[in-house]
């Protein structure tokens, strides 16, 4: 039960980590590119690619304690910057 939880969590954080580029990927076709579409498109690629490694990123934490703290703080402010920038554009 467990794993389909965390299969779905990670397939809906995907679908938003993919609609959220495509969101701030869509100004620029209209010439549009400031530092909040740029910010948008880091915070997002960023997101598609922790969800796609996500296996061995928890492998290679695993390994080693201060990594594993280190990469817990780090998901922590991504989670807040993502959270920042659903926010910004709302």
């Amino acid at each position: 039960m467990k794993k389909i939880i965390c299969t779905v969590l990670r397939v809906l954080l995907l679908a938003v980590s993919v609609l959220g580029l495509m969101w701030f990927v869509w100004p620029i076709s209209h010439n549009v590119l400031n530092i909040g579409n740029a910010l948008g498109i880091f915070v997002c690629s960023l997101l598609i690619l922790l969800n796609v490694f996500a296996g061995g990123i928890r492998k290679a934490c695993a390994a080693h304690a201060p990594l594993k703290y280190f990469t817990a703080f780090l998901l922590v402010l991504i989670c807040a910057g993502a959270l920042w920038s659903a926010a910004m554009t709302a």
